[in-house]
């Protein structure tokens, strides 16, 4: 995936979850990564969606983060190099085919959210059906809040 197709907003929210995975010690940068950094700020757009659709919010991150406390970390005898996933390699390719047929120039974290849904692994997948997170009801509440505006810059929050 080339970061010079993806928003601000996107690497910002990637490189987030490379740090959360670090902090915690993890051996590896997965998709519950990506998620909890995807819902982090009550104020981006994939919480108000949530919101939106009627999910608490704060309900999913502590379910998110009760998965990531299940998560196989280095321990304390040290730290190594953290990798991502090839499953969240799947997700971030899933994110670039949705940012392409919605008619976006940019990888957006929309974009990221509908890969999430659409290629969830066994840690992420649960979540999504406990909470009601589906793609439908997604691009519903998406669709309210950006209407037919298109992701065609690397900052679409400054031209909202």
């Amino acid at each position: 995936m080339n970061a010079n197709k993806m928003t601000q907003k996107t690497l910002e929210t990637l490189q987030q979850a490379q740090s959360l995975a670090e902090e915690r010690r993890n051996t590896q940068v997965g998709q519950i990564h990506v998620f909890h950094a995807l819902l982090d700020d009550p104020d981006d757009l994939n919480a108000q969606l949530m919101a939106s659709m009627g999910i608490s919010t704060d309900e999913l991150r502590a379910a998110i983060d009760t998965e990531l406390d299940k998560q196989a970390t280095f321990g304390s005898s040290g730290g190594g190099q953290v990798y991502m996933t090839p499953e969240l390699n799947s997700v971030l390719t899933r994110a670039e085919e949705e940012a392409k047929r919605m008619g976006d120039s940019f990888v957006s974290v929309e974009h990221i959210m509908l890969g999430l849904i659409e290629r969830a692994d066994y840690v992420v997948k649960p979540l999504l059906k406990r909470f009601g997170i589906v793609r439908d009801k997604y691009l519903e509440a998406l669709k309210a809040v950006r209407g037919n505006s298109r992701v065609n810059s690397d900052n679409p929050e400054r031209d909202l």
